[in-house]
């Protein structure tokens, strides 16, 4: 099995990674360009894609390459990274 994870760079996705990884299935997280993967750096068999969720082409070519079994959406969009806890509220009452 092999499992894609985007937005694994976060702290569910991160999670959601190395158990995926503690289970033994292949484990690969797609990140933005910008993003930091400390949170997966204790666990080098986990790899790490640089991804845009928002960009068709960029996922399309991540799938592509990887195949994977399982897609994990994690990620955030960038209007999620609210400023507040108002603002972060009304967002997430949104979805």
């Amino acid at each position: 099995m092999r499992v894609l994870i985007i937005g694994g760079n976060g702290a569910i996705g991160a999670a959601i990674a190395r158990h995926a990884d503690a289970v033994g299935i292949e484990t690969h997280v797609g990140v933005r360009a910008s993003a930091s993967t400390d949170r997966l750096s204790a666990h080098p068999r986990i790899g790490a894609w640089r991804l845009d969720a928002t960009d068709s082409e960029s996922v399309r070519g991540t799938l592509l390459a990887l195949q994977p079994d399982w897609i994990v959406m994690s990620a955030l969009p960038r209007a999620g990274h609210a400023a507040d806890s108002v603002s972060r509220q009304e967002l997430l009452l949104g979805m």
